[in-house]
């Protein structure tokens, strides 16, 4: 998934923060799913996830939202984003302390020494219109357990987290905004590529040409690939059937690009990511 925690030392700043797992009958029919606790409490202790000051949802679908108002509970954190986001977690018994909404264009928030930029982005364009499944916004509460349907994209970010070790750009979803990253200078993006293969390889090389080459970033990790009805305690991460994706092949055409590193991360593994600059 989009799931990451970045961590100085001081800071936790948690993306997404997703850790339940709904099976492929769920994802088919309108059966109700809910947060699953315990892969919660077990994520976030085998995370070490005690710091964590800020949940930002780069869209507020299932797969990126449902779980943050858990998370937020048992952390303490704030959760930065959309209205659908703030009026999903209100319902679910959330204070009002613990959210800054912003508009869909987006907004920066300080949260130790990472400042946190979100800017309006486009989810990749998956459904037969072009657009998102499941789009609009989620305009009143509800409970759950819910159908995935429940969770409405309401609009999708770019994350911006600037550090004084550097700048990273987390785009959780293939789609774009033309032009709206011009004047980022990145180290790292996280580029989503969940459904490219469908949406075809110019849209990639524009999303491409858009996130990775508009910001300079030397380094890129693909996200939001995995099986998201395998356990998130799987001991590997697994990859969605040819029939229904092909991260390797996707994987491929970004390795194919000769302006920046592409490397896949550890499953479930830290990593340094940036070192202090002097």
């Amino acid at each position: 998934m989009a799931t990451l925690l970045f961590d100085d030392g001081e800071t936790q700043i948690l993306i997404d923060g997703y850790f339940t797992r709904v099976g492929v009958w769920e994802l088919a029919t309108a059966r109700p799913v809910s947060p699953d606790g315990k892969a919660i409490d077990s994520a976030l202790d085998r995370l070490g996830a005690t710091r964590v000051r800020a949940i930002v949802p780069v869209h507020s679908h299932f797969d990126h939202m449902m779980d943050t108002a858990e998370v937020a509970k048992r952390t303490g954190a704030i959760v930065v984003g959309s209205r659908s986001t703030a009026t999903f977690n209100l319902g679910m018994g959330l204070p009002s302390k613990q959210m800054v909404t912003l508009p869909k264009e987006g907004g920066t928030r300080k949260f130790g020494r990472f400042e946190i930029e979100l800017r309006r982005s486009l989810h990749a364009p998956l459904s037969p219109k072009g657009g998102p499944r499941f789009p609009g916004e989620i305009e009143l509460a509800f409970s759950y357990p819910a159908p995935v349907s429940s969770w409405r994209e309401g609009g999708s970010y770019t994350v911006i987290l600037r550090h004084p070790a550097g700048t990273i750009v987390v785009q959780g979803s293939a789609g774009f905004v033309p032009g709206a990253l011009k004047d980022v200078k990145a180290d790292v993006v996280f580029l989503g590529i969940g459904g490219l293969i469908r949406i075809g390889e110019p849209h990639f090389r524009n999303y491409w040409r858009e996130v990775v080459r508009a910001t300079g970033a030397p380094h890129v990790v693909p996200v939001h690939y995995d099986d998201l009805t395998r356990p998130a305690d799987a001991p590997a991460i697994g990859f969605f059937p040819r029939m229904i994706d092909d991260a390797p092949t996707v994987i491929g055409w970004m390795q194919e690009q000769t302006d920046a590193d592409v490397s896949l991360i550890p499953w479930r593994e830290p990593i340094v990511l940036l070192s202090a600059k002097p």
